[in-house]
């Protein structure tokens, strides 16, 4: 529950369909949780990312499958934003 207060990425999957809650995440990431989670009825749950040093990493609710998590970990960069030479965050 805390992380859906806190988590500044806060992704849903309810009967297999992806719903952005909160915050910005890459288009990869997109792309490949819907081809992760593509025709799973069964399942429904939360992705959060949380701030982990300079990078995010993922948090499960656990409705989701350990394999599942794992899929979804083995596609994640990290996320990190970055200063550009302008002074702007900028996502990578």
């Amino acid at each position: 529950m805390l992380l859906r207060i806190t988590a500044p990425i806060w992704v849903n999957v309810k009967n297999g369909q992806i719903i952005a809650k909160r915050g910005l995440f890459p288009a990869y990431f997109q792309t490949e949780i819907e081809r992760i989670f593509n025709g799973q009825t069964q399942i429904s749950g939360d992705i959060f990312a949380v701030k982990s040093g300079k990078h995010y990493k993922l948090s499960f609710s656990k409705n989701i499958p350990e394999g599942y998590q794992q899929r979804c970990r083995n596609v994640w960069r990290g996320y990190a934003p970055i200063k550009s030479s302008s002074g702007n965050l900028k996502k990578v």
